[in-house]
């Protein structure tokens, strides 16, 4: 082969090839941060060489260089980003960047933070009760009072995203005696009136803390069918059948305050109801302006995760012209809860 082809080939070979470096050739350098403080133990090795290192206290390291190793310096540490750079830039300190932090929970800290993730504790329910009440009524001149220990009632809700339904129903009949009432007609002195409720609401739920609360608007119904024939046993509304509807607001809310304790309430106010008689005397003829209100305080045990027992006060409030209506409702229940089973 000539002169003049064989020279452009070397010199391509030398153009290409790795730098070399000498045998027993060292090199020393400093490894420090972004504030430029030094870092311990950072991990220091050449590019396909066979030899590596660690920086001192100081971040000081020193690397024995492989004459077969690339020309680029490598330098790694947990918590920052590794750097590459050429070996004839070491006389400036290598500079470490941190990593981004990135938070990766423990199986451990993932099941409690599922624990303690709180519920909608205004969710899917169904609860059944026993109610004992206390009920007075006043027309007029004219009053009667008593207590009711047969009253039976439910509670259902269901939420579909906030959008929650609720309702309130119940039902009762009681003996109300009247002994000073024609005393020579014992039929005449005993009336036995048979009342259903009940309560429809629509509320929105939203939460403010560590309180679920639903402001809502509600319909009311009830039915009362005295059974008095025209007497006038009572005296009161309580003598003839009649049927309410109302159209009212209220707020609902509810509130952890102990891992298995609930307490929650209810606020709603009626105004201008609709009332009808039918089968009474004649001296009931009506309620004027009548309007009302119902506050429910509870709370709730949660005996396993998806039942609780329920113990609720309510107070039942109407007033009209010439009429004042009560009652004081201590509730025995049982309720179950399956969506506030937290996965």
């Amino acid at each position: 082969m000539s002169l003049h082809r064989t020279l452009p080939l070397a010199l391509l070979a030398i153009a290409v090839a790795p730098p070399a470096f000498a045998a027993n050739a060292t090199l020393s350098g400093h490894v420090q941060d972004a504030n430029g403080h030094a870092l311990a133990h950072v991990y220091v090795h050449q590019e396909n060489g066979m030899t590596s290192a660690f920086s001192n206290e100081r971040g000081e390291f020193t690397l024995e260089l492989d004459p077969k190793g690339g020309s680029l310096l490598l330098a790694e540490s947990p918590g920052y980003q590794p750097v590459e750079i050429p070996v004839a830039e070491t006389t400036q300190p290598i500079q470490l960047a941190k990593s981004p932090a990135v938070a990766v929970p423990s199986e451990t800290e993932t099941a409690e933070t599922r624990a303690q993730a709180p519920a909608d504790l205004l969710n899917n329910s169904f609860a059944v009760r026993y109610d004992w009440r206390w009920q007075t009524y006043g027309y007029f001149a004219n009053s009667v009072a008593g207590a009711v220990d047969n009253e039976l009632g439910l509670d259902w809700s269901a939420r579909l995203d906030n959008w929650l339904w609720t309702l309130d129903a119940e039902r009762s009949r009681a003996a109300v005696r009247v002994p000073s009432l024609t005393p020579s007609n014992p039929n005449a002195s005993v009336l036995t009136p048979e009342t259903i409720e009940g309560t429809l609401e629509l509320g929105y739920a939203l939460k403010a803390g560590e309180v679920e609360v639903a402001p809502y608007v509600a319909g009311l119904w009830r039915q009362v069918t005295a059974g008095s024939n025209g007497a006038a046993v009572t005296g009161t509304p309580l003598d003839a059948d009649q049927t309410r509807q109302a159209i009212g607001l209220g707020l609902q809310g509810a509130k952890r305050i102990a891992p298995r304790l609930v307490a929650f309430g209810d606020l709603g106010v009626y105004t201008a109801p609709n009332v009808t008689f039918n089968n009474g005397p004649a001296s009931i003829t009506g309620l004027s302006g009548l309007n009302g209100a119902k506050l429910k305080l509870g709370l709730g045990f949660d005996l396993i995760p998806t039942i609780r027992f329920d113990l609720t006060y309510r107070h039942d409030y109407w007033r009209a012209t010439n009429y004042a209506e009560d009652a004081d409702v201590a509730m025995l229940g049982i309720s179950y809860h399956p969506a506030e089973v937290t996965k």
